[in-house]
């Protein structure tokens, strides 16, 4: 295996070159010469630890490692405007505060695989928990951990989710119960609107019988004085064949008198009483005609009482079948029967 590691720009390094050993690579030299800033790149190429820009140079813009391991290149830069890494070509960015998926698992290298110059013997000051945890992260037991951390998160979580659906179910039923009333007034509410529908049904039809009843009306009316009129007719045909009979009389009477009048020789009876019977006639006959006319009028009041009938009769059914024999004034049972006789 080939590892070479180049650094620029880094701590107190401008340019530096180094071949690695696959198994035990040592570095000796002066203090203060940058021998721990070698292990401070490699861990910052691997770990992408510590965070920031204060590991460039003083008085550089950027600082870049590369590690080459064996055919794969890998870069890591850093700058005030510039935060990257490059596998075999392949820039990433926006991978925060990890590594990117790829280059991890090229290395599989982290935290646990680095002992600085001042740390503390590896493990020894470890406290049995942080060795536990150190152990599970070698074989990849902390999956475990993690799992166990974020079971316990999300138990915490769902218990205060359970705590505040109790408290707003809690507050529901006392709300429920302070609306009881809604269910009764529901129902009311129900009943008014039926009521409200049929009122509104009754005013239309109300509407529409109007015109029948003002017309039932009049025809009543027209009947009353159609049967006076036939009441005056009948008299009227009474008093024509009385008429009748005198005109009779009258014929037989200038008979009479044509006799007289032929025997000359007769002395003359007295004729007072006859002229009083002309004048009689004349005014008989007066009567006559005015009695015809009234006749003619009376037949045209016994049409017109006929269509009258028909009418009302008409109007009676379509009121009774509309507003099913009650009143649309008071209510009551109408009493229709009568009304076109």
């Amino acid at each position: 295996m080939f590892i070479n590691l180049k650094i620029r720009n880094f701590q107190p390094h401008g340019r530096f070159t180094i071949d690695l050993d696959p198994h035990v690579t040592t570095i000796v030299g002066p203090s203060d010469r940058g021998k721990s800033s070698i292990i401070r790149a490699l861990r910052w190429l691997c770990t992408n630890q510590p965070a920031g820009n204060a590991h460039i140079k003083e008085g550089k813009k950027f600082s870049a490692v590369r590690l080459k391991v064996d055919d794969n290149v890998i870069i890591r830069k850093r700058s005030a405007s510039k935060n990257t890494y490059s596998l075999n070509g392949e820039e990433f960015k926006s991978f925060g505060s990890d590594v990117p998926d790829s280059i991890a698992k090229l290395l599989n290298l982290g935290p646990v695989n680095f002992q600085q110059q001042h740390d503390s013997p590896f493990w020894l000051s470890d406290t049995a928990g942080q060795v536990s945890r150190s152990l599970n992260a070698v074989v990849d037991l902390d999956v475990i951990d993690r799992a166990l951390s974020t079971a316990a998160k999300n138990s915490t979580k769902a218990k205060a989710i359970v705590e505040l659906a109790e408290e707003q179910h809690k507050e529901a039923k006392q709300k429920r119960k302070s609306l009881k009333w809604v269910v009764k007034a529901k129902v009311d509410l129900d009943s008014l609107e039926e009521v409200e529908k049929e009122h509104t049904r009754l005013a239309t039809r109300r509407g529409s019988l109007e015109p029948l009843v003002r017309e039932t009306v009049s025809c009543r009316r027209t009947q009353k004085i159609v049967i006076r009129a036939a009441v005056v007719a009948s008299y009227v045909v009474l008093a024509g064949r009385k008429v009748e009979g005198a005109i009779s009389r009258r014929r037989v009477l200038k008979g009479l008198i044509k006799q007289i009048n032929n025997l000359g020789d007769i002395e003359s009876p007295d004729t007072e009483k006859l002229d009083e019977l002309c004048i009689m006639y004349q005014g008989v006959v007066n009567r006559r005609e005015l009695l015809g006319d009234l006749a003619g009028d009376v037949i045209d009041l016994k049409e017109t009482l006929l269509r009258a009938r028909d009418r009302v009769k008409e109007s009676e059914a379509e009121l009774s079948r509309g507003m099913k024999g009650l009143c649309p004034l008071c209510g009551s049972k109408l009493k229709t029967k009568g009304i076109g006789r």
